[in-house]
């Protein structure tokens, strides 16, 4: 099945080699590695006049899911990526071919785009729930991080169009619904976790064992271990106190 337009060839026309090291860069912003140290970061110093930890807790929790999601969905269309990219290697000095491979490369199949997917569940996550500037301002930053990440990833032909469309449609999706499933319950961190879990196991299915869909339901698993943990010291605190 062909889904390009077109767009990977109008772009390399006319931008040059060393564009490719620059978008390697800029597309880290949806990279799993960077979302999580973000993450990790702000949990560490959650503030709670711009985000508490429960908050950092359950958006964690929702991308671990949403990125179990998009492997799952890789996997169940099995559609290949584009089969030229942007730049070789081989084009950039010897220090800079790792980094290159690391950044701006990819395998495993396309459609939908995982970094769409990842950033904006992350981007649009942080705009609805942190507490600076106003909402709009928020939304707005979060758009143009996805749109550069999106842009990136087709840029650096390592997809289409319609994959980074497809994939920031679904994050999109997947933020607003369990905005609204997250409303229903007392504890959104542990929900989260626990939507995470469910959504691990369905990719494990689908994919079968591979390092990737193992690492997504163990991790998904210890982090609902982790909040049951948390309920359970609150609720015996609680019960020592009264």
């Amino acid at each position: 099945m062909s889904r390009g337009i077109g767009a990977f060839d109008a772009i390399e026309s006319v931008l040059p080699d060393a564009v490719a090291l620059l978008a390697a860069l800029a597309t880290q912003l949806g990279d799993v590695w960077f979302v999580g140290a973000l993450l990790v970061g702000l949990h560490w110093y959650a503030d709670d006049e711009v985000v508490d930890r429960d908050a950092v807790a359950t958006i964690a929790g929702l991308t671990i899911g949403a990125l179990g999601l998009a492997f799952a969905l890789k996997y169940a269309f099995t559609l290949p990526r584009p089969p030229t990219r942007l730049a070789r290697p081989d084009q950039f000095p010897g220090v800079l071919q790792p980094l290159y491979v690391a950044t701006g490369t990819a395998s495993s199949y396309g459609f939908p785009s995982g970094h769409a997917v990842t950033s904006t569940v992350v981007y649009g996550l942080l705009a609805q729930r942190l507490s600076i500037r106003t909402r709009r301002w928020r939304y707005g930053v979060a758009a143009a991080i996805v749109t550069l990440v999106c842009a990136t990833r087709v840029v650096l032909g390592v997809h289409y169009l319609v994959d980074v469309v497809a994939g920031a449609a679904l994050g999109a999706a997947y933020v607003a619904g369990t905005y609204y499933a997250l409303a229903l319950v007392d504890d959104a961190a542990t929900a989260a976790f626990g939507i995470a879990t469910g959504i691990g196991a369905v990719a494990l299915a689908v994919i079968g064992v591979t390092p990737d869909s193992v690492a997504l339901l163990g991790t998904a698993f210890v982090g609902l271990a982790w909040r049951l943990g948390i309920r359970r010291r609150d609720a015996a605190s609680a019960s020592a106190s009264s």
